[in-house]
């Protein structure tokens, strides 16, 4: 999914990158940010990743016990699978259904704020 900032100084697109049915490749899922405040010739383009959140990296205790991480002998950063983007004021809003989170993004720095897990899941039922 790709979306636009009202005021129209970023663009920002969620990118799936879902594994193959058998795991054998499943590559990383990320967000782009794509800042326009300089104008288009001079936009400045930032791949957003998780691996800060993988259970070796820094941030791994801030990931919530709650997000749904399945894949067999998968990374966090290789299991969320970002979907859908809503942009609200300098913040991003990433929702990643499988994993039952959302990942809140700071526009400006392009830094993951934090992530938090909705709660409830039919496939926990």
């Amino acid at each position: 999914m790709v979306t636009f900032s009202l005021d129209g100084q970023y663009v920002v697109s969620a990118n799936e990158d879902e594994p193959s049915e058998d795991y054998s490749i499943d590559p990383a899922g990320s967000v782009t940010i794509i800042n326009l405040s300089d104008g288009l010739e001079n936009a400045v383009v930032t791949q957003v990743v998780f691996t800060d959140f993988n259970a070796d990296g820094p941030r791994a205790m801030e990931l919530p016990e709650d997000v749904r991480i399945f894949g067999p002998n998968t990374t966090v950063a290789q299991d969320l699978e970002p979907e859908y983007v809503a942009i609200a004021g300098s913040q991003a809003f990433v929702m990643m259904q499988e994993n039952n989170a959302i990942a809140v993004i700071d526009l400006p720095t392009a830094e993951v704020v934090r992530i938090f897990a909705l709660g409830w899941s039919v496939l926990a039922a």
